[in-house]
């Protein structure tokens, strides 16, 4: 039975299929769902940090692997202590998106404003 067809109910038995069609239904929902927390949790930072940089995609991709290097170097022992304590990947992700606000900021002063006479 394809979750996707709906069943007429005409008696009992159809409005039984019908809420085992819905279950089942939601049953599929629930684990895609689940599928796609689990991915961005996972790939946050490429899929929601890294569009927030404001250079172009090559150019974002060289200042991601350097924020990648950096995070290692400055924040690692911070990161590998926070790891299994309650509140870690929330921590990492706003040390991250912190960084990305400051480069946002440092870009915007590093651009060339119009001379005004």
């Amino acid at each position: 039975m394809k979750t996707s067809e709906r069943i007429d109910i005409t008696d009992f038995q159809s409005l039984q299929m019908e809420k085992q069609r819905l279950e089942m239904h939601c049953d599929f929902l629930e684990q895609e769902i689940k599928l796609k927390i689990e991915d961005a949790r996972i790939n946050y930072a490429t899929k929601f940090i890294k569009p927030m940089l404001p250079f172009s995609d090559e150019r974002n991709n060289d200042v991601f692997s350097m924020m990648e290097w950096l995070n290692a170097k400055l924040f690692g022992k911070i990161f590998q202590s926070a790891k299994g304590k309650k509140h870690s990947e929330w921590m990492v992700a706003a040390i991250k998106i912190g960084e990305v606000l400051l480069i946002r900021k440092v870009a915007q002063l590093f651009k060339k404003k119009p001379n005004t006479i």
